[in-house]
């Protein structure tokens, strides 16, 4: 049970209570910003451009530098910086949120069990994907 401080099932966090302002969400998902490393006990806040990949974070290449593949701490698609705000010239990333060609789902992570598999090659069982048509986020 979401809320009891032990983490299982597809819970992804179980803080012991279910405030859904403190890093772990009353449906023990971990809410960005947050990491919770032990079930029962608080979670704390992460700092995006440590260089420590930490919590919701994609990637942390420790700079907030757009074009080279994690920006803001989120995974973007490889693209030159000349192609801003399309996709032309853009090699698929997972996990970006941008689902190309080659790729059979990209829901914007890289977590199993949320509808699109980690390595966005399956729609995972119980899920159905459409596609947005978004764009880069850079």
């Amino acid at each position: 049970k979401c809320g009891d401080g032990i983490l299982v099932g597809n819970e992804q966090c179980d803080d012991g209570n279910t405030n859904n302002t403190d890093g772990c969400s009353n449906l023990c998902r971990i809410q960005p910003g947050f990491k919770c490393t032990t079930p029962g006990l608080p979670c704390t806040a992460t700092v995006c451009g440590d260089n420590n990949k930490e919590g919701l974070e994609e990637c942390d290449d420790n700079n907030n530098a757009p074009y080279d593949g994690c920006y803001q701490c989120l995974k973007e698609p490889s693209c030159p910086a000349a192609n801003y705000g399309t996709t032309a010239g853009c090699v698929a990333t997972c996990g970006d949120g941008v689902k190309y060609p080659s790729e059979v789902c990209d829901d914007g992570n890289t977590i199993n069990g949320d509808g699109c598999n980690s390595t966005c090659t399956a729609v995972e069982d119980g899920f159905t994907c459409t596609a947005g048509g978004a764009l880069p986020r850079l």
